[in-house]
């Protein structure tokens, strides 16, 4: 990522040459070169954007599902068009507010339903507890 900044300086000066007088300095090797290298920084950008787009529709399916859950088992008369208002407003939230917005929503979903997080009891199975003589 630190030679982005590098890129976007490259990028500055040639644009600067080229509409300013200077077009006879301007290195077209250097350019294109320069031009390569941006192109394939491009295709890594895309494929990583795309990633970051998935991520962020996972993460917007989890809170939205888990608070209209929370919205169902609480019964409050309003409980459900706050969950769809908090739905609507999900896709606006930057990366670090979507992140915290799981937090804050994965803590109200397992105070909402506290068994389906905490630890299991041991199953008894049956077989140590029943003496089938006694149905006889």
């Amino acid at each position: 990522m630190e030679k982005i900044s590098e890129y976007q300086t490259l990028l500055n000066e040639t644009v600067a040459k080229i509409s300013g007088e200077e077009l006879s300095t301007l290195d077209f090797d250097q350019l294109k070169d320069l031009l390569s290298e941006v192109v394939t920084l491009l295709d890594e950008v895309g494929g990583t954007f795309e990633g970051l787009k998935c991520l962020r529709e996972d993460y917007i399916a989890r809170i939205s599902g888990m608070e209209k859950a929370i919205a169902i088992a609480g019964r409050a008369s309003d409980g459900l068009s706050r969950a769809l208002e908090l739905t609507d407003a999900l896709p606006t939230l930057s990366a670090g507010e979507l992140i915290e917005q799981y937090n804050r929503t994965q803590a109200k979903f397992r105070d909402a339903f506290p068994t389906s997080y905490g630890i299991l009891q041991k199953r008894q199975t049956g077989r140590g507890k029943q003496n089938l003589s006694e149905y006889k």
